[in-house]
């Protein structure tokens, strides 16, 4: 299977399982979001770092130098991007961010 065809695989299933989560978390952590804003959020943050992780950072890094810089900074990423979008506090944004990418991270380490 080509790298590219891993990305578009990972890609799809980071971008429904991170909005999963996300709509999951806002139910549980009392959020109050609109469906429309947390698919926005979820879809722009999933869809914006994973390019970066994929095809940008691979330039600089390799091994777990990659694995540890990548995921910390698209957890920082998209952590601003919940914070900035839906207009939470930085704990709550923190958690939507860490939850969704670590269920996104242990999916795709199984399936890819």
């Amino acid at each position: 299977m080509s790298y590219d065809h891993k990305f578009l695989i990972a890609l799809g299933f980071s971008l429904v399982i991170e909005l999963i989560v996300v709509l999951i978390l806002n139910r549980l952590l009392k959020l109050d979001k609109k469906p429309a804003d947390i698919l926005f959020a979820s879809f722009l943050a999933t869809f914006s770092s994973i390019i970066y992780l994929w095809y940008i950072l691979p330039n600089y890094w390799s091994g777990w130098d990659y694995l540890v810089i990548g995921e910390v900074a698209v957890f920082m990423y998209e952590m601003w991007i919940y914070r900035n979008i839906l207009q939470i506090k930085w704990r709550e944004a923190f958690l939507l961010s860490m939850i969704a990418n670590l269920a996104s991270f242990v999916f795709g380490w199984f399936v890819l």
